[in-house]
């Protein structure tokens, strides 16, 4: 599996615990989040994004 995949999946499967590895704290609504991106999003762009998601709901 790629690094790329390997995020995606992680992103994907436990936003959550994904979510609180990456700040620390809990992120309560990232599940949401996942559901609604659009599914032909490239595999970089998706931690990106979840990334800037995660920073302004902080």
């Amino acid at each position: 599996m790629s690094f790329d995949n390997t995020c995606k999946f992680l992103a994907e499967t436990f936003p959550s615990d994904f979510a609180s590895w990456l700040l620390g704290s809990a992120i309560a609504d990232i599940v949401r989040w996942v559901k609604d991106r659009n599914p032909t999003m490239r595999n970089d762009n998706l931690i990106v994004e979840l990334l800037l998601y995660i920073s302004l709901t902080k």
